[in-house]
């Protein structure tokens, strides 16, 4: 129907005479779908995105298909975030405490980035509904230009959400004119609570991530020197011009593959080889005081 729509068909499987024959009992239009168990009756269910295009506006909605009087039917639908202009992941939790499946919906923005939608189905009423969950809505929440999707990252079989701030007393340096921003880093958080579970701060000029573990979150800051493939780790201050870095803690660096002629000095240590770079780390004497070490540096660093 539209080029971003497939085709779905569902056949029931019949008998007679001998013969089995299939019967085609639905036939829609699709854009991706699930197949799980959306209103916890211990059955799988067909969980469809819907697409559709109005007035220059990508729309999505989520479908759930039901089976009666020998047919699957539309049995009920939400509309998804009018931001979205792609859905790229879908992923779920059981709540066994409420008997009731969360549905995360991951997707591009119209402009640049990613958000997360979630939805639910509500028993009282048979309906898919949005997860209610603060003010504003999660999807304007969970706004974020970093290109990572909602997952269980600790695999308690609860999804967390991938939330981006400005890192306090950050700079990242890059070629315009060599001016400064501010870095910034993913929180990973339940929908229903502001507590983070762990953090990372993401890199992908040079491929990798950095895991800040739950208790390093909110005593340091960086420099992100992208020129020179240089990130390095400070203590936090504040004074009376705000938050500010202080003492160096440690540095990760990252030189191509390809270009690499001499190792770099004795104070620089192996981390890794990938993705066309090699990775060192110097940790200066601030870190050593505060316990980090090569191997803490080596198991966080995030090269897949």
């Amino acid at each position: 129907q539209n080029e971003y729509a497939k085709s779905m068909n569902v056949y029931r499987i019949t008998f007679s005479e001998g013969f089995y024959a299939f019967e085609s009992i639905y036939n829609s239009a699709y854009y991706d779908f699930r197949v799980l168990d959306v209103n916890c009756d211990g059955q799988k269910d067909i969980l469809k995105i819907d697409y559709s295009k109005k007035l220059d506006k990508n729309e999505f909605k989520a479908v759930m298909l039901g089976y009666r009087d020998n047919e699957i039917k539309d049995a009920t639908s939400v509309n998804l975030d009018f931001s979205f202009s792609s859905v790229i992941s879908v992923t779920s939790e059981y709540l066994s405490n409420e008997n009731r499946r969360r549905i995360y919906i991951d997707g591009v923005k119209h402009e640049s980035g990613l958000l997360t939608d979630c939805i639910y189905f509500d028993s009282r009423t048979g309906e898919l509904q949005k997860e209610a969950s603060g003010r504003p809505a999660l999807s304007v929440r969970s706004s974020r230009i970093s290109n990572i999707v909602s997952d269980d990252i600790n695999n308690d079989g609860l999804v967390e959400i991938p939330f981006e701030e400005e890192l306090l007393g950050s700079e990242v340096i890059y070629d315009d004119n060599m001016q400064n921003k501010t870095q910034l880093i993913i929180k990973w958080k339940h929908i229903n609570s502001n507590d983070t579970l762990c953090a990372e701060i993401l890199n992908p000029v040079y491929s990798y991530s950095f895991r800040i573990e739950k208790d390093m979150i909110n005593r340091f800051t960086v420099v992100n020197d992208l020129e020179n493939g240089k990130l390095t780790f400070y203590t936090l201050k504040y004074g009376s011009y705000g938050f500010t870095k202080g003492e160096k803690l440690f540095e990760i660096i990252a030189l191509p593959s390809a270009e690499f002629t001499d190792e770099p000095d004795y104070r620089y240590k192996l981390l890794a080889e990938s993705h066309g770079y090699i990775y060192y780390c110097r940790i200066y004497e601030t870190g050593e005081e505060n316990g980090y070490t090569r191997s803490f540096i080596k198991k966080n660093l995030i090269l897949d």
